[in-house]
C-alpha cells in the first residue's frame, strides 16, 4: 500500500504541507512584529526653545507727533496683547476690528480682548501691563516667547480719541535664520479702528456706518510722521525644552477653530504614520474651493490655516483623505 505523502520520509513529499503552512507563519510573524513595534514604540521627541525679553513701551505724544498741540488729558491706556503663533491674528491693518479691538480703541477697556485671547487656547497667552497717565509715560515688563509661539501683538488706546490706537500685530522675535533676536526696536504710529467717527481728540462719537477697516493714519491730521510711541525688546535669556509627544492611534480630524469664523480658521489633524495627505474645502454644491494640503506628511499632529478670502458666507465642508481613511467635517463662514 502506498505511503500517504504527509507521513512520507521523502522530503519532496513533505513540501506541500510545509508550503501550505507558510501563509499562516507569515501572518503570525507579521502580527508579532507589529505587536512588538507597538509595545516598544518611542514617542516623538518635540524640542522647543524659549526666550525671555524685557519689553519697554515709551510714550512719545508730544507736539512733534501732534503738531496742533497735546491735549491736557493725553494718555495711553493699559497695554494689552498676546504672545502667539501664526494660527491666530488679533488685529491687522486692512482687517475688520474685532469687538475686543473696538473696545480697546474706543474706551481703553481690555476685557473683551482678553476673552478673545483666551478663546485662542494653546495658540496664545495674554500680555497685560498698566502704564502711567500721560502721553510720555513708560512701562517695562517681561514676556516669554517660544519657537512655536514667537509672535507678539500689542495695542493701547490713544486717549482721548474716537477709536485711535497704537500697537504691533504678529511681530516675530525670530530673525531670518530662526534665531532669537538679541534686541529689536519698533516705532509705533497711530491706527484708526474704523468703528467710530471723529477727527479730534474726543470720546463718544457716532459709530462709523458702514463699518470701516483698521487703517494707518500716520501723517494724517492731527498726526505727523513722528511716532506716537516706541517699543523695544532686549533678550534676557533662552532655554531649550524637550518633551515626548505620543503619535495619534488613528487618523484624526478636529473641528476647526474658531467656528463660526471670519475670515480665517485653523484646522488640526493627526496621522499615526507618514503618508500622502489631501485636505480640501468644498461648498455645499460639491465644488472644490480650496486645497489646503496635498503632499506627504510625517506622522504626528498637524494644523493648517484656511483663509476664506472672497468666499461668501455659508456652510463649507472640509474633507481629509489620508491612506485608506476619509473624514469629513463642516464649518460656518459668517461675514
Amino acid at each position: 500500500m502506498a505511503t500517504p505523502w504527509f507521513i512520507s520520509r521523502r522530503p519532496e513529499n513533505r513540501m506541500p504541507a510545509m508550503m501550505s503552512a507558510y501563509p499562516f507563519i507569515r501572518i503570525t510573524m507579521g502580527l508579532l512584529a507589529a505587536l512588538i513595534a507597538l509595545m516598544t514604540m518611542t514617542p516623538v521627541q518635540a524640542q522647543t526653545t524659549s526666550a525671555t525679553y524685557t519689553v519697554t513701551f515709551q510714550g512719545n505724544w508730544t507736539t512733534d507727533s501732534t503738531p496742533g498741540g497735546v491735549v491736557s488729558s493725553a494718555h495711553f491706556t493699559r497695554l494689552v496683547g498676546a504672545v502667539h503663533n501664526d494660527m491666530v491674528t488679533f488685529w491687522e491693518s486692512g482687517g475688520t476690528a474685532t469687538a475686543g479691538v473696538e473696545s480697546v480703541a474706543e474706551l481703553g477697556v481690555t476685557g473683551t480682548f482678553e476673552s478673545e485671547v483666551a478663546a485662542a487656547g494653546a495658540n496664545a497667552s495674554l500680555v497685560k501691563q498698566s502704564i502711567g497717565g500721560t502721553g510720555t509715560s513708560k512701562a517695562t515688563f517681561d514676556i516669554e516667547v517660544t519657537s512655536d509661539r514667537p509672535l507678539f501683538t500689542l495695542l493701547s488706546m490713544i486717549g482721548p480719541s474716537p477709536d485711535w490706537f497704537v500697537g504691533v500685530s504678529g511681530l516675530s522675535l525670530l530673525d531670518g535664520q530662526g534665531q532669537w533676536r538679541s534686541e529689536r526696536e519698533v516705532d509705533l504710529f497711530p491706527y484708526d479702528a474704523g468703528t467710530e467717527d471723529g477727527n479730534g481728540f474726543s470720546l463718544s462719537n457716532p459709530a462709523t456706518n458702514p463699518r470701516g477697516t483698521i487703517t494707518s493714519i500716520k501723517g494724517m491730521s492731527p498726526f505727523s510722521d513722528e511716532p506716537m510711541a516706541m517699543l523695544s525688546f532686549e533678550l534676557k535669556g533662552t532655554n531649550v525644552h524637550t518633551e515626548s509627544q505620543e503619535l495619534p492611534a488613528e487618523v484624526t480630524l478636529s473641528g476647526n477653530y474658531p467656528n463660526p469664523f471670519n475670515p480665517e480658521t485653523t484646522i488640526r489633524y493627526g496621522l499615526p504614520k507618514a503618508g500622502d495627505v489631501r485636505l480640501a474645502v468644498y461648498n455645499l454644491l460639491g465644488h472644490e474651493v480650496a486645497i489646503l494640503v496635498d503632499q506627504s506628511k510625517a506622522a504626528g499632529h498637524h494644523m493648517v490655516r484656511f483663509g476664506a478670502g472672497d468666499l461668501p458666507s455659508g456652510v463649507y465642508v472640509y474633507r481629509l483623505h489620508a491612506g485608506d481613511e476619509t473624514i469629513v467635517r463642516t464649518m460656518l463662514l459668517v461675514k
